[in-house]
Order: C-alpha cells, then structure tokens, then sequence
C-alpha cells in the first residue's frame, strides 16, 4: 500500500507502523480472516494482524492497546495474556481528554462513566499515571517483562 493508503502512520525504535483505512473496510464488510482480533470504537474499526500469532509462537511477548470489549476474546484466544490498566483519578482523566478535543471522544462525562461489564475484562495489573511519564513507563516495561514492583 502506499502512505496514502493508511489512516496514520509512523515510526517507532526502527520499526514503521500504520493503521489501514482498508481494515474499516475490511471489518464494516465482514472481511475479517486475516484478523487475530478486531473491534470497533468510536466510531473507528481496529485489528490485530493473525502475525501476531506467529510471533507468539515464536515466543515474543506482544504488546497490544485494544479496547476492554475485546479482552474476554483475547483471553480466550491466547495463554498468559496480562491486561494492564494505565488509568488516573477521574479528575485528572478529564482534564486530560477536554485537552486532546478529540471530536470521537464525545462528552467527557460519558467518557469518565463508560464500564465494561465482562467480569473477563478485569485488569491483572494497574498503573495509576499520575507522576512522571518515565516512572509509570518503567513500571509498565517491568510488568512487561514479567518483574514485580512497588507502587
């Protein structure tokens, strides 16, 4: 595909991601094979590539942000998945989505009180983001690599 091809794109630690306009396509029209798992949010669709599956067999850990509606599946479908919650206090988290004014994030309130029920969902770990960005992503690499620590 070309750039112009994705919805967003970028690069990471020597590594170019993106996210295809073709996977709304895909998933709006039921064309999901090539999906470990898939999901809509926001009015957005989003998808896990079936690579991920050879990758896990391979033995590398995969790190994913994919939406509490899909975990109970993803749980399901793979051994040893670890959810991390990186939340903060309600007030903090409103602040901080009035100051992305992202039009598909809808009224912070609703935001704020959004629940998934699935007892399935539930976090194994949670990072409450409320020091520096440095400390909470030390955190996150070590839950990561399976290490214990502190709050």
């Amino acid at each position: 595909m070309a750039r112009g091809d994705y919805a967003m794109h970028w690069e990471a630690h020597g590594h170019c991601y993106a996210l295809s306009r073709a996977i709304d396509d895909d998933i709006r029209s039921g064309r999901t094979i090539e999906y470990a798992m898939h999901w809509e949010a926001h009015g957005h669709c989003y998808a896990l590539s079936r690579a991920i599956d050879d990758d896990i067999r391979s033995g590398r850990t995969i790190v994913a942000n994919v939406s509490r509606t899909v975990i109970g599946a993803m749980r399901r479908a793979y051994a040893d998945v670890v959810v991390v919650s990186i939340t903060a206090p309600p007030n903090v988290l409103a602040e901080r989505i009035a100051m992305r004014a992202r039009g598909s994030d809808g009224m912070v309130e609703n935001r704020l009180r959004r629940k998934v029920e699935d007892a399935s969902a539930a976090p194994d770990v949670t990072i409450v983001n409320i020091s520096s960005a440095e400390y909470h992503a030390r955190q996150l690499v070590r839950v990561i690599k399976g290490e214990k620590w502190d709050e």
